[in-house]
Parts: C-alpha cells; structure tokens; sequence
C-alpha cells in the first residue's frame, strides 16, 4: 500500500512537473510569437513609411536634390527633372549649380554654407539655370543632414519654381511706381526718391531743383484729335524731356499733362537754367502723330534746395505755384519760385489768424488819453488808444498789428468793436 501510494505520488508531481515545463515554454512561445508578430509590424510599419517616404519623394511638387557630405548627387526627383531640365542620369554624381559659387560672388556663397553647416538650414532664394541656358527664380531650402555620431553624411535641398511669381511681383510694383503710359516714375516713387535726395543733398551741401511743367494747349489737342492721340503727344514728349536730363536725375508724370523734374547734386544755383531751355524746346517742337502735326508748349515753375528750406511735398507745391506764375505770364516760360515773397505771405497769413484769435479772446484793450482845453485846464473828452495784451509778447501798440489787417475785412470788425 505504502509502495502504490508513492508510486502515485511519484506519478502526480511528475505529472505537474510537466504541467510546469508546458506551461513555461507555452508562455516563452507566446512571447516569441508577439515578439516576432511586433518586429513582423515593425517591419512592415517601417516598409510602408519607407514607401510613402518614396512615394512624398517621387511625387513631391518641389525638386529635391539628396547629395553626400561633399555634395556630390545621390538622387532627384522627378519635379528637379520638370525644373531644371537635367535627367536623373545627368545629375547622379554631379554637383549641382546650386551648390557652385558660380552665378554669385565668393562671399555669398560663404555666408550660406556657414550658416548650413552651424545652424543647419538656409533658406532663400537663388537665381538659378536649366539645361536649356534659361535662369529662374528656385525659392530653396537646404538643409544639413547629421549621423549617430552627429556628423554631416548628406545635404538635401528643397526647391520650388518661383519665376512666374517674382515675375507677377515685379509687375505690381511697377504698376505702385510707374505710369503705365509713359513708363516714367509716378507720384508715390517720385516723393520717395525725392526724400533720399533731400538727404543727400544735406549729407554733401548740395542744391537740388525741382521742376514743375503743364504742357499747354494740350487739352485743346485732346479735345481736337481725341485721347489715343493727346496719350501719344505725352509718350514723345515724356521721352524727350528724358533725354534732356541726366542719368542721376529723376522725371516723373503725376497726372494729366503734369510733369516733375528732380536735377540732383546742383554746385550752384544756374546749373538748372539749361536743362529748363532744353525742355521749353522738346516740348514746343512739332510732333507728328499720323497724319497730324501737333504743336504745344511748356510751362514751368522751378524751385530751389535748400534756398527753398521746405520738405518734399512743399517743395512740390512751390514749384506749382511758380509754374501758375509762368502760365499766367504768356506761357512758353519758366518762373522761379520766389522764396522771400512766399516767407512774406506766408507771415501776413499767420499774422492774421492771430489776430483773428486775438479778437475771439477778447484781448484787444483800449487805453484812454485825456483832451484838455490848455486855456481853461479842463477835460473836453478822451482819445481811445487800442493795444493788443499779447499772452506771449506783452502789451503791443498800433504799429504792430493794424498795417497788417489794412483793407481787409477784420478793420472793419475791430472798429466796430472799439466804437462798442
């Protein structure tokens, strides 16, 4: 009995023994399994973001260039081929353009390879050359690619066509600054470039003239002969009075038939005189239009910097004003702006409205003066002397204010108020 008893215990442990080593080595070829099912979704994990990498490659709108560390080609795109016009056979193993100090000077091309190689990336935009000899505008990224060790293995460059849109740019600003009829600078790129000539011609103690012309007789021509002619007078006399100036010089259509000059770095004030006469004559010679020949002239007011100390647009209406001048005196002439005349009006004009507040303020006072019969010593009456109690200047007699409202509408109001 003793000995069928351990045999059956003998039996069961083993029997669990067993059970034991299935059940670790079930639980080891789960494990094995999940691991191999894990590294089996790694790899095809791996195997789809290696395709779709490929796919992003291939299909991507932007030419990508994949060099090594000396920037030799490994691989293009498809969009590099559609771009530059070079075949994937004719770039593997070269260095491209972009990469060659070619079409920008030494230093250029320093700057962007040290900020690639410390920061990592440069971005910008580089004149580039298809195979075909024609250069375009590759807006570019490139960066810097490092290994485990942390150094540079390869250069990948990103790139987008950008000709048509710098293109597109360029016309807009041309259309902000330039007269689309007579290709001159308009107003807005004639103050500029006034404002940088007022500098200048501070920095150097340099005269600048600016020159207001109005062609006359032009609306006559317009109403005449219609507007396709009256805009092709304004081409052939737009560029006559631009050969008529100096390459530094600047002429520019405003408006209408309305024309400005700037003659820069003037030593002394006559140096303007010639280039007025010359364009007196480019716009009074005949032009021919067709069949018809037209004749008009010029009027031109002229002032100058830094007699005239006014800013730019000032220096502008000065310059009108003279030209109002040379129009109402026949025509066919220039005028030049009259700078003290301008001052003097100018300080009549303030003069006035500060009387006028002097008036509204209440304060003009009357100081009394006794009349006396020298006879018998008495006081027959009194002479009423105004004075202007000035809030800055102090107490102000007669002199100082009266000629300047003389035959003008305010005397009349003072009186009144002195007989009140």
């Amino acid at each position: 009995a003793i000995a069928s008893i351990i045999i059956l215990i003998t039996i069961i442990w083993n029997r669990r023994l067993q059970q034991e080593v299935i059940l670790k080595a079930s639980t080891e070829l789960k494990l094995l399994n999940e691991e191999l099912a894990f590294q089996n979704q790694e790899k095809d994990k791996r195997a789809a973001e290696l395709t779709l990498a490929a796919s992003v490659f291939i299909h991507a709108l932007e030419g990508v260039v994949i060099t090594d560390a000396a920037t030799k080609v490994i691989d293009v795109n498809h969009s590099f081929t559609k771009i530059t016009g070079y075949s994937h056979e004719e770039a593997i193993g070269k260095i491209p353009r972009l990469f060659q100090a070619e079409l920008y000077s030494p230093e250029f091309y320093a700057a962007m390879w040290d900020k690639i190689n410390t920061i990592g990336q440069w971005v910008g935009e580089i004149m580039g050359r298809r195979k075909n000899g024609e250069e375009y505008v590759a807006s570019i990224t490139i960066s810097a690619v490092k290994d485990a060790v942390g150094e540079i293995s390869h250069y990948v460059a990103l790139f987008s066509d950008a000709t048509e849109q710098r293109e597109h740019q360029s016309q807009l600003e041309k259309m902000a600054h330039f007269d689309t009829l007579t290709k001159l600078p308009n107003r807005a790129l004639l103050a500029d470039r006034l404002n940088q000539t007022i500098l200048q011609c501070q920095r150097h103690a340099k005269s600048l003239a600016v020159i207001f012309m109005d062609l006359d007789g032009f609306k006559d021509v317009n109403d005449t002969y219609g507007h396709a002619v009256g805009d092709e007078l304004l081409i052939v006399v737009s560029q006559r009075m631009s050969f008529a100036l100096r390459g530094v010089d600047t002429l520019a259509r405003i408006g209408g038939d309305e024309f400005v000059a700037v003659l820069v770095g003037l030593t002394k004030a006559e140096d303007y005189e010639p280039v007025l006469e010359r364009f007196l004559q480019a716009a009074s010679e005949p032009i021919i239009v067709g069949d018809d020949t037209l004749k008009i002239s010029a009027s031109i007011g002229v002032t100058l910097y830094p007699q005239d100390n006014a800013d730019a647009d000032q220096l502008v209406r000065h310059a009108d004003q003279a030209m109002y001048v040379a129009k109402e005196s026949g025509k066919n002439r220039y005028h030049l702006f009259d700078t003290a005349h301008d001052n003097a009006v100018k300080a009549q004009r303030e003069s006035l409205t500060a009387i006028r507040r002097a008036l509204d303020n209440r304060q003009f006072v009357l100081y009394y003066q006794p009349k006396v019969n020298m006879k018998t010593g008495t006081i027959i009456g009194v002479e009423a002397l105004i004075r202007w109690q000035h809030p800055k200047r102090g107490l102000l007699n007669p002199i100082a204010f009266l000629p300047v409202i003389e035959d003008h509408e305010m005397m009349t109001e003072m009186g009144e108020w002195v007989i009140d």
